[in-house]
């Protein structure tokens, strides 16, 4: 059975998206470092050369012999020329050009480097005095490990950045090395927004790490900015920490309609599942039925799990292997009861660690069916030991290589240390890390950059073909459940563009699908079922008409039961696909696929 072993690329072409943003956050530390010494090359190097010529110059005037105190003396008054000390004879004609350069350069120098000084002290406090003054720049609360990764990543990606922090910290000194305008003062204060520029920013971003205070500050910055002028919307949002408190406050932001400011929740979770769908694609959108394992049944774990279903094909099989099968199963299901009769999900026992392929359960697993992909989301040494674990697993049944994505918080040099621990080197290129401070902290997902583009031309292509609609509305005033169906639908592109073996990168260029009719009626009847998995998950029923307010939909059925007027939007959903990467400026190219 042919089967897709390479989900992004080998292990030396893996898209490590933090050694980049590293690598950009120390460019501009560097470049700041190298101007700092350059200057001061320059000043000391002038300053020397002045001083040597301004003694030379005395010592050339000097009439009579010349002892060891004359030297000392000169060299005193060449020095004084910095203080604008000038020789008594100053104005003399024959005054030797050495001295009558140096008491013209040392005393600029001095001067140089006096104003220099005070400017270096005046610009901290002048660049957050101007902060004001600014538009269309980002607005970060916090001065904690999570705002700061945040600022470091919206740095390196070019974005003008404002930080409040509550009190002066380690941090500010960091952030002014960066060149962020930092604002010290109460969140609690609507006049500390007013003075980072909160009326004309394009987000503020909250992450002081106590959902109580994030909530405060949200509910002030939200006072701060009603007088808000800019045509576009400001995005206000806050990390929530607490998953009730989440879903909560997430169900009450999903129905909101427009206006000049657009609350939601900061999920950095959901941030690092959502990214996992672009390399699971070749996965996901294979000619066969895939059968993916999930490790861990933590948050992360449920929330990949739920992104699998959204994105994976009818009649996907997925495992879950955790330390308590039933107690994880009821979280999962507690929430999202539409998929209580997803016959493909199935919970068995299994604790990460170096035993875990010796587990009874998935020693079962193993014995009885070859996996596509798994997922191990514990902490980073367990997770490690137990993909290792898995590897010898499959190895010693003489299955091909398995994708294996491992949460990695840290460094990956971890991850390094594994690859090279494993003996079949095609099994070593598919171990890969997922979940880093580049992937949780995405400034374009906390923004809603991307993605958005792709979901507000999905949404307009729909007002096209329907303007009847109930929710035929613009983007801006559509509530936030519907947007966040739009987002799901864009996260599908990438598995549709696998299915027919290509991927989406950035740049501009033709997007030709060739699509025949066979091509586009299958990838309408996966769309259909995405679709059909989308509105379970959001708590819609089948009813033989269609209402919002109980949720019911008269589509809620397999493919082949519609009619050619519905099959019609998914058929467009496809053919709409160029035009839509061509919006968000993307284009597609060829996956060479490798086989096991």
């Amino acid at each position: 059975m042919r089967r897709t072993i390479v989900a992004i690329g080998d292990a030396g072409d893996e898209r490590d998206l933090s050694k980049n943003m590293d690598k950009i956050l120390e460019n501009i530390k560097f470049e700041r470092d190298y101007t700092r010494k350059i200057k001061a090359f320059f000043r000391i190097g002038i300053s020397i050369l002045a001083f040597l010529l301004g003694w030379w110059g005395y010592i050339q005037g000097h009439k009579g012999g010349l002892g060891p105190t004359d030297l000392i003396q000169y060299a005193y008054q060449a020095i004084q020329l910095l203080t604008f000390n000038m020789p008594a004879d100053a104005v003399r004609a024959d005054l030797p050009w050495q001295l009558q350069v140096a008491r013209f350069a040392l005393p600029g120098l001095a001067l140089y480097t006096t104003v220099g000084t005070y400017l270096d002290y005046a610009r901290r406090p002048l660049r957050t005095f101007w902060s004001f003054r600014r538009k269309d720049h980002i607005i970060v609360v916090g001065g904690g490990e999570k705002a700061l990764e945040v600022t470091r990543r919206c740095v390196a990606q070019g974005h003008s950045v404002v930080v409040i922090v509550p009190e002066s910290t380690p941090a500010v000194d960091e952030l002014n090395d960066l060149g962020v305008a930092v604002t010290v003062g109460a969140i609690s204060s609507k006049t500390t927004f007013t003075r980072t520029g909160i009326n004309h920013a394009r987000a503020v971003l909250i992450l002081t790490g106590v959902d109580v205070t994030n909530l405060q500050a949200m509910l002030v910055a939200r006072e701060a900015a009603s007088q808000r002028s800019a045509i576009q919307p400001l995005l206000l949002a806050c990390e929530v920490q607490d998953s009730e408190l989440t879903a909560v406050l997430s169900a009450s932001f999903a129905e909101q309609r427009g206006g000049r400011i657009e609350c939601h929740i900061i999920d950095f979770t959901d941030n690092v599942a959502r990214q996992l769908v672009p390399r699971l694609a070749p996965v996901l959108g294979a000619s066969s039925i895939p059968h993916l394992l999930v490790v861990g049944g933590g948050d992360l774990a449920l929330h990949i799990i739920r992104k699998i279903i959204l994105n994976g094909p009818e009649g996907m099989r997925i495992t879950v292997a955790t330390r308590d099968p039933e107690a994880t199963a009821k979280v999962f299901y507690a929430p999202n009861p539409g998929l209580e009769n997803f016959q493909g999900l199935r919970f068995i026992e299994g604790e990460a660690g170096a035993g875990f392929a010796s587990g009874a359960a998935v020693t079962d697993l193993l014995d009885e069916h070859r996996l596509d992909a798994a997922l191990i989301c514990t902490g980073d040494e367990a997770g490690i030991a137990a993909a290792l674990s898995l590897c010898r697993g499959c190895s010693a049944r003489e299955h091909p290589a398995l994708p294996i994505f491992v949460r990695q918080r840290a460094d990956r040099f971890l991850l390094e240390a594994a690859r090279l621990t494993i003996r079949d080197a095609n099994q070593a290129k598919v171990l890969f890390g997922f979940g880093d401070a580049a992937e949780e902290c995405s400034p374009d997902l906390l923004l809603r950059g991307t993605l958005d583009r792709l979901a507000r031309h999905i949404h307009e292509a729909y007002l096209a073909k329907s303007p009847s609609e109930s929710t035929s509305v613009s983007w801006e005033n559509l509530p936030e459940t519907f947007r966040e169906s739009c987002r799901r639908q864009a996260d599908h592109v990438c598995v549709k563009l696998a299915w027919l073996g290509l991927e989406a990168s950035p740049g501009p260029g033709p997007v030709n699908l060739e699509l025949t009719d066979e091509t586009l009626e299958r990838l309408a009847a996966i769309e259909h079922w995405r679709w059909c998995v989308d509105r379970w998950l959001d708590g819609w029923i089948y009813g033989e008409t269609k209402s919002e307010s109980a949720r019911t939909s008269p589509y809620l059925v397999p493919y082949d039961m519609l009619s050619d007027e519905i099959k019609a939007l998914d058929r467009d959903a496809v053919r709409n696909l160029p035009d839509l990467l061509a919006r968000a400026g993307m284009t597609v190219r060829r996956v060479k696929a490798q086989s096991a």
